[in-house]
């Protein structure tokens, strides 16, 4: 389980009248399988869903002066993150994780003040792949163990079918627990 911030950095023409997004709360339940393939290399395969997005403020919208435009996602994302592990000790772990994620976008919703709105696969991307850095704390006791981690995720697929550039950034804190250690 894991929470955090996501946001945008918007193209060109909203970045000019907006800059960085302000950032939505996000939260995602996942699954994952870890595999060791040396002492110290882990590559970990994670099942995520998550809810994320982002707002910022639109000027002079029909007749307000301004109004927060909210944009939300529930995505379904695999993620891949081979994991560098340094130990502390016997029973504590410090891993650094590098790796890469592909999300298809389930639902997404624009809402401008108290208008909300679907949106189709015609004015944004299904897909979205990119980069996740990361470090885990892991606490091992016998076969189970405690975890925490913080991520920041990149993007690189422009969201929208727009000519606006509208990548999305993800700052994720999570915990985790492992209910079981399989060894051969």
């Amino acid at each position: 389980m894991g929470g955090g911030l996501s946001y945008v950095k918007s193209g060109d023409q909203i970045y000019k009248k907006y800059g960085f997004s302000d950032p939505l709360f996000a939260y995602s339940i996942a699954v994952a399988m870890k595999k060791k393939m040396t002492p110290r290399l882990d590559a970990q395969f994670e099942i995520q869903a998550i809810r994320q997005g982002y707002s910022f403020v639109v000027k002079n919208y029909f007749d307000t002066d301004e109004i927060i435009a909210r944009k939300k996602m529930i995505s379904l994302t695999l993620n891949v993150l081979p994991t560098y592990r340094c130990y502390l000790d016997k029973k504590r772990i410090l891993g650094l994780q590098l790796g890469a994620f592909s999300a298809y976008n389930m639902f997404h919703t624009w809402q401008y003040g108290d208008q909300k709105y679907s949106l189709t696969n015609d004015s944004e991307k299904s897909w979205n792949v990119g980069l996740v850095f990361g470090l885990k704390f892991e606490k091992i006791r016998k076969k189970k163990g405690f975890g925490f981690d913080l991520r920041f995720n990149q993007g690189l697929v422009d969201l929208s079918r727009d000519k606006e550039l509208t990548r999305s950034r993800l700052i994720e804190t999570g915990a985790s627990y492992t209910i079981a250690r399989i060894k051969k």
